[in-house]
């Protein structure tokens, strides 16, 4: 659960830096705000406790909010992004494909530097987008398969990502999800 989390963090908080990085107000300032976040978000990761009921401390976590202490990494750097993102207009598009080539940036050919240089804003087919469609599929599957379907890990996969979402997207003025 604490890595689940952590993926849905650092998703949004690449979506942040692709949003705001092209119509930045500062050269170099959304790069910046990314690398402290991303090592903030690592070390709760890194230093997350492993108590014995780790299912309720993890319940407490997701239920109360604070999401093992992601939650205030990702509202602090949306605050941050918000306020050096100037509203220049810019076509965008959506990176999508397979799921390593999109992620590594060597291995695309570094496609979203190359687009925001022609200046175009990327928006980007994360990681927790694969979690959402293999839910999907196998919810599919059991369904055409006659088995009873426990739906309990899909609300819950649904409920955090949901959750981690709506905070930023209220502060980066984003769609709903």
């Amino acid at each position: 659960i604490l890595c689940y989390v952590g993926f849905l963090a650092n998703d949004l908080l690449l979506n942040a830096l692709y949003d705001v990085r092209p119509v930045e107000s500062r050269p170099g300032a959304a790069n910046l705000i990314y690398e402290r976040a991303h090592r903030a978000l690592v070390r709760c990761i890194d230093h997350a406790p492993q108590p014995r009921a780790w299912q309720a401390y993890a319940a407490k976590e997701i239920f109360g909010g604070t999401f093992f202490g992601m939650m205030d990494i990702l509202k602090r750097a949306a605050r941050e992004f918000a306020a050096i993102r100037t509203n220049a207009p810019l076509p965008t598009v959506c990176l999508t494909g397979e799921i390593y080539v999109r992620h590594d940036p060597f291995a695309n050919n570094f496609m979203i530097r190359e687009l925001e240089a022609r200046g175009i804003r990327v928006k980007f087919a994360h990681f927790g987008e694969w979690i959402e469609y293999a839910d999907i599929v196998n919810k599919d599957i059991l369904k055409s398969s006659n088995t009873p379907l426990d739906i309990t890990i899909s609300h819950l996969i649904r409920y955090v990502m949901n959750t981690i979402y709506k905070p930023i997207a209220n502060i980066l003025k984003w769609p709903e999800r």
